[in-house]
């Protein structure tokens, strides 16, 4: 949902500012992914790049559990960050914190994307050590072997191998 993404901050000093952004919100943006501020203008300054981050947080969410946060929820459930989260699930301590991080009602308290990076970086960077040799030489270029043994299987590159794409 592109539409609601924010470049820099939409600051909110008149009545004016407040209906025109309403305006565009309502026209450029899906309900389920607008954050709190965006859903009701009430004692909002500001409109900033943290809505992104919250829509960040809608994806993850929907990614893990195969449901949308909010989906018949309503703005009071956006407005409050109600969500659940289904207490039997397989994901990690760190990822369902790095999920709050993101779907936290209050701008000022929501996770901003260098916090995420910042939470996220060290386990990126790990994940290399869980893989088999064989994928980790893939990974740098190596097992030129394997590829070559792929490709001679199915030659779907060229016409000379008779391989039928599926």
């Amino acid at each position: 949902d592109f539409g609601s993404v924010v470049y820099g901050t939409v600051h909110l000093k008149t009545k004016d500012d407040c209906d025109r952004e309403e305006e565009q919100i309502e026209k450029y943006t899906t309900q389920m992914y607008r954050a709190p501020e965006m859903v009701d203008f009430f004692g909002v300054s500001e409109i900033t790049e943290k809505t992104d981050i919250w829509a960040l947080g809608c994806i993850l969410y929907t990614l893990m559990f195969m449901k949308q946060p909010f989906a018949n929820a309503g703005k009071l459930a956006i407005l409050g960050a109600k969500y659940t989260i289904p207490p039997r699930h397989r994901y990690s301590p760190e990822l369902v914190n790095l999920l709050k991080m993101c779907l936290t009602a209050d701008p000022v308290r929501r996770a901003s994307a260098v916090e995420l990076f910042k939470v996220i970086k060290p386990k990126v960077g790990k994940r290399e050590q869980h893989l088999p040799r064989r994928l980790r030489a893939l990974g740098r270029g190596g097992g030129g072997e394997q590829r070559q043994r792929v490709r001679r299987r199915g030659d779907h590159e060229g016409d000379g191998g008779g391989g039928k794409r599926v």
